[in-house]
């Protein structure tokens, strides 16, 4: 993490998704910090199948706590989501409800 603070997480996706990070791990801090920001977000195919699915574990997470995240990204949203639908299972289509509730 580069920061907790007020009850809130701010982390890179590098530090969130590219570490083995159980989704039991992103439950208990949901449970400690109310609002996320998430720096650094690389487009989905420049990342390997594990942090992809780390992501996907985590938007999952955070939408099911209500949680308030930020999203930074190196591309925006339209070509994050096209990039990240090209996955052949259905993880994509969560994580771009996830994305635009969140």
């Amino acid at each position: 993490m580069t920061s907790a603070d007020g009850g809130e997480l701010m982390a890179t996706f590098d530090q969130l998704c590219r570490t083995p990070t159980s989704t039991v791990g992103y439950l208990q801090w949901s449970r400690a910090f109310t609002r996320w920001s998430i720096t650094d977000i690389p487009p989905f195919s420049a990342a390997d199948p594990e942090p992809q699915q780390r992501f996907i574990n985590l938007v999952d997470v955070l939408v099911n706590a209500d949680i308030s995240v930020g999203f930074s990204a190196h591309v925006d949203l339209d070509a994050f989501l096209a990039d990240a639908s090209q996955r052949s299972d259905a993880s994509a289509w969560r994580v771009a409800c996830g994305c635009c509730k969140a």
